[in-house]
Formats: structure tokens, sequence, C-alpha cells
């Protein structure tokens, strides 16, 4: 019960599809600068590294199952990908593979939720990323960073 290998060899792509890889790679590239200059931990873009993979391979399963009519990778499933920082990847897939870059309504939702990711990154980013001793004091382990506690 495998579904057919396919290529897109051979394909024209739009000169839009560099643009993407180049989107892509800028944002996962300040990322891992963020992290390096101690603005973010290390989690964050591996995260969007990570969920940028599952995102491609999501969209490349859900393109062979369309091709072959077979049962498909929800939609929920890839934007609840995209909005846990696969959207660098589902956005080269999308180019790439030719999918769900046609669909009006799919790509309103999904230019939102780059929105809202890019948006809370940046006002996290603005407050401070918070100290990890902050969660060990709310769960009632230590002190609170720089005192004697609010």
């Amino acid at each position: 019960m495998g579904f057919k290998e396919f290529s897109n060899k051979g394909l024209k792509r739009p000169a839009s599809s560099n643009i993407v890889w180049v989107v892509a790679f800028v944002f996962i590239g300040v990322l891992f600068l963020l992290w390096h200059r101690g603005w973010m931990p290390l989690w964050v873009p591996l995260g969007h590294v990570a969920s940028s993979l599952l995102a491609f391979i999501l969209y490349w399963i859900d393109k062979a199952k369309a091709r072959n009519n077979q049962w498909r990778i929800s939609e929920k499933t890839l934007h609840l990908v995209e909005f846990c920082g696969g959207w660098p990847g589902a956005l080269i897939a999308q180019q790439w593979l030719r999918h769900k870059n046609q669909k009006p309504g799919y790509q309103v939702a999904f230019w939102l939720i780059v929105l809202v990711n890019v948006s809370l990154l940046s006002l996290w980013l603005w407050k401070g990323y918070p100290d990890p001793k902050l969660f060990t004091h709310y769960l009632g382990l230590g002190k609170a960073p720089g005192g004697d506690g609010f």
C-alpha cells in the first residue's frame, strides 16, 4: 500500500522559488546569530530547523498521497507544524513541490501563521527572553533571580 515516487525533474522553477530559499535561510541564519549573541536559547533556532524539516517532509508525503488519491495529511496538521516554527520549510516545500501554493484560503492562513510566528518571536526578543531561573522560582524550586522575590 505504498505510494508511487514522483519527481519534479524537468519542471522549470519560477524565479520566486529562489527568493523563498533566501527568505528561509536568512530567517534561520538570523535566529542562529541571535543565539550566538546570547539573545535567545539554542532550542529556538534548532526547533525552527527541525520543524522546517518536518514541514517539508509532510508536504512531500501529502503531495505524493494527493497524486495517488490516498488519504491526505490534514491542513490543520500542516498549519500546526508551520506555527511551531516550520513555516520556512513549508515555504520552500510550497514552491519546490508546487503544493498548496495555489489555494487562496490555505495561503491566507499560512501567511497569518508566518506573521504571528515572527511577531511572537520579535515580542519575545523585545521583552527579553525569560531567565530559566524564573521558571524554577515559580515552581518553588529556587529563589527568583536578583533578590528576595517579587
